[in-house]
């Protein structure tokens, strides 16, 4: 079944999206690598900008890799450490609504932020954060992060681009309830900046449309769901 966020239906969408089959990959980067440049450790981030280029999250070797629409690199940034250009251990990467692109950098409590050009990822510093959320977007000027944190018992929390908490919003956990509030926790984001959406899937089956004020939209429950076949449409 396909929820169809555009319309915002409470209800299963009965007819499927519109979907495009390719035979065969555009390009394949890392598998057999010709330069170190193309020699990929663990890459745990990815993001496609609107141009077809890609940047990707090298976890292992503490790098982002911008290619081209093309798979060709077109810049590499990062290294080891805890200077302003060095990573430690990334926790995030996506896009705000400007276009610029953020790397959230758990180790050092601290995001880097990017302008993208058709030729390298510009490098415009870095400034702090006090969260530890997992998987994060933008929403009006905003970063929606998802983290379980017991003395605030919501599940999404949203903070202004520069890192400063603004508030939490989601239905409440259970109290007392490490476990479950665990798995309720983990799950897909997507933010829908033109509808005003922010939807979360969690492990548990349940699919949440929340407002951008906080409010709860709808939910579903879905059977023999996994957050990874969450796609927008």
């Amino acid at each position: 079944s396909t929820i169809d966020v555009d319309s915002l239906s409470v209800g299963l969408a009965t007819r499927p999206p519109a979907s495009v089959v390719l035979d065969s990959a555009i390009y394949q980067f890392g598998g057999s690598p010709k330069t170190e440049a193309e020699e990929l450790g663990v890459v745990d981030f990815g993001i496609v900008l609107s141009n077809g280029a890609a940047v990707l999250s090298d976890a292992s070797n503490h790098r982002l890799v911008y290619l081209s629409p093309s798979g060709q690199v077109r810049a590499l940034f990062g290294r080891r450490g805890e200077g302003p250009a060095e990573i430690g251990q990334a926790s995030g990467l996506y896009l705000r609504d400007d276009g610029k692109l953020v790397f959230r950098d758990a180790e050092h409590q601290r995001a880097g932020l990017f302008s993208p050009n058709d030729t390298a990822l510009q490098f415009e510093g870095t400034f702090r954060i006090d969260s530890y959320a997992r998987q994060f977007c933008s929403l009006n000027g905003n970063t929606v992060g998802v983290r379980y944190r017991p003395q605030r018992q919501r599940t999404l929390e949203v903070m202004s681009d520069d890192g400063t908490e603004v508030k939490y919003i989601g239905l409440p956990l259970v109290r007392g309830v490490n476990q479950v509030n665990v798995i309720w926790t983990n799950g897909a984001l997507m933010c829908l900046p033109q509808q005003q959406r922010v939807i979360f899937a969690a492990q548990t089956g349940d699919v949440l449309a929340y407002h951008a004020d906080g409010r709860l939209v709808w939910r579903r429950k879905i059977a023999d769901f996994h957050p990874s076949q969450v796609k927008i449409v």
